[in-house]
């Protein structure tokens, strides 16, 4: 059941995910050559400014879904209830203090936004709407975490795609047609909140016995602070980038970084709907069964991200300069330093993804607590000494240096030994042989075979398949000689072929 449901999970996903992502290039085209480049990077400044905001949930969902994981296999629905009740009370104070602190940082805009020509009052008025437009979703979220812990996210998944797809076209075409931004955030508002009612109608016709209670009887949510504070380094590592080009260099550099960051960004979101597919099944795995088993499991899985990081990296790196060019212009591409910065921390990213499900599936926050915040402090010192002389070039240096000294050493070895109980040899064997495999790779690309054509679309597309394919097929090889969890993940997935086979003749 439990890889059934993840495979559901992610294959009703994936298909409006792409359409999702296809239309946001659009987007991004479209609102470049139509918005004022100051309005543009004012809307990408805002985007960095409310993952600061956000600190304020503090990890609510991740420390209740976990709480559900034991409850769902138990049934206690009464206890469920409970939980459910304090989460939505708790978002909803969230709600108030984003919007409370907001309004206060609304007043600072100017000083966040260098050689912005717009007004103050502009500033503030955009950036109150756009708080509006992106809290929906946390005043009305808590019941949809009882459905992510139950492995069912594929009964909503359809329908919460199309309402965001049709919010996207709706963007697209405001602004095509010359609508004012402030136009766009009023709608965007009016129909994530009709998109919430209608998701949260589904979640309760699932589960009917579903409802706030009167009492809770003192019940909290334990973990808070240590979430919190991981919350506040995960926002300095991800964000700090586009803040400090935004404070120190010029809007169009904000576009720049912006436009490489969207494309990194939604590949790694590909690869956190797979995550989230998977963070259940890995959760239930764990707490319900013994540990060998659990950790042989989560190797394959480990394995699967580490190709998956690979062939990406790869694919990415080789492609992704000659895409940009036909896409906003080749006055818009990287230089060869930052892009292969750019590179090493899309492929950290999603190699460790495995280990971030275990982090969020054991709620480990305190355990790496200390590493996280000695991240962040080095993320923030290596970016502001750097962004002031070298400009986007010095902010992907920065991410560079900071996983290397804090993060790629002391994260695995902590979840290891907390979990399994084992030193994470493998691990970086892995690690090391995959990021070889991929620098090679891109060596010899760059040397010996000839660029990706800028001529058109399509052209680019097809060039790039040919190329993907034959690393795929490359690294299938490499992987399946090297790794035995690689053999046995391929083993077992020409068991769930065979049985979807055999079940369809039937």
């Amino acid at each position: 059941m439990r890889t059934k449901n993840s495979l559901l999970n992610f294959l009703t996903s994936i298909v409006p995910f792409v359409v999702f992502v296809a239309l946001g290039f659009l987007k991004i085209r479209v609102w470049q050559s139509s918005l004022d480049e100051n309005i543009y990077a004012l809307n990408q400044l805002f985007f960095q400014l409310f993952a600061y905001l956000s600190i304020a949930e503090a990890g609510i969902g991740a420390l209740v879904q976990k709480e559900y994981y034991k409850l769902l296999i138990d049934e206690d629905h009464d206890m469920i209830c409970k939980y459910y009740t304090v989460s939505k009370k708790m978002l909803r104070t969230v709600c108030y203090v984003i919007m409370a602190a907001g309004l206060i940082l609304s007043f600072f805009l100017k000083y966040l936004a260098k050689d912005n020509a717009l007004t103050q009052m502009y500033m503030q008025e955009v950036f109150l709407l756009f708080l509006a437009k992106s809290l929906v979703e946390y005043f009305m979220f808590s019941p949809r975490f009882v459905l992510t812990a139950d492995q069912k996210l594929y009964k909503i998944n359809f329908q919460m795609y199309f309402y965001r797809i049709l919010e996207t076209l709706m963007e697209i075409g405001l602004i095509y047609v010359g609508m004012s931004y402030v136009l766009v955030l009023c709608c965007s508002i009016v129909l994530r909140i009709v998109m919430n009612l209608h998701l949260n109608k589904i979640v309760f016709r699932e589960y009917p016995w579903l409802h706030t209670v009167s009492d809770t009887q003192g019940l909290k949510i334990e973990g808070m602070k240590h979430v919190f504070i991981y919350k506040i380094v995960s926002s300095i590592q991800e964000n700090v980038g586009a803040l400090l080009i935004s404070a120190f260099v010029n809007p169009i550099s904000v576009i720049i970084y912006s436009n490489y960051k969207y494309i990194t960004k939604y590949v790694n979101d590909f690869i956190y709907q797979l995550g989230t597919a998977l963070t259940s099944s890995l959760g239930n795995l764990l707490y319900g069964e013994d540990n060998e088993e659990g950790y042989h499991t989560y190797e394959m899985i480990n394995t699967m991200f580490y190709f998956i990081a690979t062939f990406l990296t790869i694919a990415v790196g080789y492609c992704i300069n000659s895409f940009i060019a036909i896409w906003v212009g080749e006055n818009k591409v990287l230089d060869s330093v930052s892009l292969y910065c750019l590179l090493f921390v899309f492929y950290h990213t999603i190699a460790r993804r495995p280990q971030y499900i275990l982090k969020d599936v054991f709620a480990l926050y305190k355990e790496l607590q200390l590493i996280s915040i000695a991240e962040a402090i080095a993320t923030l010192l290596f970016s502001y000494m750097l962004v002031i002389h070298l400009g986007i070039k010095g902010i992907l240096i920065a991410a560079v240096l900071a996983i290397i000294v804090t993060n790629f050493w002391y994260f695995p070895v902590v979840l290891y030994k907390k979990i399994f109980n084992k030193r994470p040899v493998l691990d970086f064997c892995k690690y090391f042989f995959s990021i070889g495999l991929t620098g090679s790779i891109l060596w010899f690309s760059n040397k010996y075979l000839p660029a990706i054509s800028k001529q058109s679309f399509l052209i680019w597309f097809v060039s790039s398949c040919v190329y993907s394919i034959g690393i795929l097929a490359v690294l299938l090889m490499a992987y399946f000689l090297v790794f035995k969890s690689f053999r046995g993940l391929c083993g077992k997935g020409m068991n769930v072929v065979k049985d979807v086979i055999i079940h369809r003749r039937k």
